[in-house]
């Protein structure tokens, strides 16, 4: 309304227009340039990597936003939490990035944030869900061999025997080759029942560690219970046929059982020397048995005790 009109107005009646005015560009305009000021400068903070600028608007931004019940936009909450995400502010990345995962906004940086936030409150299951996201919906992200590698990691870790091991073939041949990752993959054909890969896989993690303790405690009570085994069988077949001919089948049979108990004997003796258990004192005691080595015998037999 021109200025001339309001004259032709009751003067009370143009004051309390006036009034309105004055309380709209304060009420209307003023918030709306304040939203825009730092919406405007926490992107340019954020572009520059200035990330505690970049938070300070942004979180003045989201309150302001909030208290006028506006709906705060997923660039926000993402660039916000992600902010949070590079100044080591867990807690306020979470909160703030839960939300901007919901939104459009959300990429590849935003799960791989949270995955390593949840890592960092070891909050395991929600650890997983967003690795999980991150390896199916960004395969050639920019972290995504570390994302797979972690997520492999925490499949084992949760007992996903089958999920672990259908990744295994996805990870680079660098992470496979580490000790800890094949000792997880050895962890999961044990727990599959895939004897045959778990010796395969112990023998390397021997070429890598040679005091691999689980790959020291397979192969020693797999031979040792190869030995014991065969023991019994051609025990069992003399007892049944004691003839000459029987005799001297075991006789050869005991050359392969001895050296089979021979080989389990190394492998848990290096074991016992690293980790002393009674259970391993026990398998001790009873090659030492078939040896006739009585004093040995009863000295792990009394350490199996213990």
């Amino acid at each position: 309304m021109p200025f001339s009109s309001l004259s032709l107005i009751n003067p009370a009646k143009a004051f309390l227009i006036s009034i309105f005015i004055l309380i709209f560009s304060f009420t209307g305009c003023g918030p709306a340039r304040e939203i825009t000021r730092l919406s405007e400068e926490g992107e340019s903070a954020y572009e520059a990597g200035n990330y505690q600028a970049a938070l300070d608007h942004y979180r003045q931004l989201i309150e302001l936003k909030e208290a006028r019940e506006d709906e705060v936009s997923g660039k926000t909450l993402n660039r916000a939490g992600l902010s949070a995400y590079y100044l080591k502010k867990t807690s306020l990345s979470l909160q703030y990035l839960e939300r901007a995962r919901h939104t459009d906004a959300a990429d590849e940086r935003t799960y791989a944030a949270l995955a390593d936030g949840y890592r960092e409150i070891d909050n395991l299951s929600r650890e997983i869900t967003n690795l999980e996201i991150y390896v199916n919906e960004y395969p050639d992200g920019e972290r995504i061999e570390a994302m797979r590698g972690r997520y492999f990691e925490t499949l084992v870790e949760s007992m996903n025997w089958e999920q672990a091991y259908d990744l295994w073939p996805e990870l680079d041949e660098e992470t496979r080759r580490k000790e800890s990752f094949l000792n997880g993959y050895f962890t999961v054909n044990k727990a599959l029942g895939n004897d045959e890969q778990c010796t395969r896989l112990a023998k390397k993690l021997l070429q890598i560690n040679e005091n691999n303790t689980d790959a020291l405690e397979w192969l020693g009570i797999k031979y040792f219970r190869r030995a014991e085994s065969r023991y019994s069988r051609e025990m069992e077949a003399y007892e049944r046929n004691r003839t000459h001919r029987q005799y001297a089948i075991l006789l050869e049979a005991f050359e392969v059982i001895n050296e089979d108990f021979r080989t389990a004997l190394n492998y848990l003796l290096k074991l016992y020397n690293i980790d002393p258990s009674p259970r391993i004192a026990s398998y001790l005691a009873n090659i030492y048995q078939r040896f006739e080595n009585e004093s040995k015998a009863r000295y792990y037999r009394q350490k199996a005790q213990e």
